[in-house]
């Protein structure tokens, strides 16, 4: 009997952290007061990734002049040099989706990769050349496609953000046409390509629309390509709230 009264209180001495533990409920929405949550996890930036996920539209000006085109007809075919000049098109438009991973090394410098592909038609038929015919097959038959490393800065204003980035990397653009050989030969589905190195310097502008998301126009040109533009919008989900900057 003399033990039953210490052995009693410290049972209830255990029991009790561990009950009020398990039946805590969350009472309120007010930042910090939250009993069975860890605190300032709704808002804290230490404990989030700086990174961020986009998604959007593009559109692409592309001129073939200045561009090395090698067309191919089929599997066996060994391929021919066909000069952007030559090509009878003066432009291509086309537009599509971009997607980017970034990570935000600080508020101001961010690293990241980009990739996009963009959908269009070329609208008239190219010239003949190296002894092949052509003939516009009247459906989307012009890809382009991106794949290239970011390198950017950029400057908080509030809710807006202004951004100057550099897109390096590898840029496809193909024309699928019919083709034959000399003048009395099958039509066949061939295609011309052009593949190139991507320097382009972009100047964006980002609007947050929440503590997590943006939302961003921009527009490009090619450095070694000087008369291709392309511009977009994209989505973006930030990993951390305001990538790391706690107020605006």
């Amino acid at each position: 009997m003399r033990l039953a009264l210490p052995i009693a209180l410290a049972v209830v001495t255990f029991a009790l952290p561990a009950s009020a533990k398990n039946e805590c409920i969350e009472r309120s929405d007010v930042v910090g007061d939250q009993v069975c949550g860890r605190y300032a996890n709704r808002w804290s930036v230490e404990r989030t990734f700086p990174l961020s996920i986009g998604t959007g539209l593009w559109m692409t000006h592309l001129e073939p002049r200045g561009r090395t085109w090698r067309g191919s007809l089929g599997k066996n075919s060994s391929g021919f040099g066909v000069a952007g000049g030559d090509m009878g098109i003066r432009a291509i438009d086309a537009m599509g989706f971009d997607f980017r991973f970034v990570g935000h090394a600080s508020q101001h410098i961010y690293l990241g990769l980009d990739w996009g592909l963009a959908f269009g038609a070329i609208g008239s038929t190219v010239a003949p050349t190296e002894g092949y015919s052509f003939r516009d097959a009247k459906t989307l038959d012009f890809i382009q496609a991106r794949t290239s490393f970011v390198l950017g800065g950029r400057v908080p204003l509030g809710r807006l953000s202004l951004r100057l980035e550099t897109l390096i990397g590898i840029d496809i653009a193909s024309v699928g046409v019919d083709m034959r050989k000399g003048d009395n030969g099958e039509w066949t589905r061939g295609s011309i390509t052009s593949v190139g190195l991507l320097l382009e310097p972009r100047l964006a502008c980002d609007l947050w629309t929440g503590p997590w998301s943006t939302v961003s126009a921009w527009a490009g040109t090619n450095f070694l390509h000087p008369n291709d533009r392309s511009m977009g919008v994209t989505f973006a989900i930030h990993g951390r709230s305001f990538d790391g900057k706690l107020s605006l």
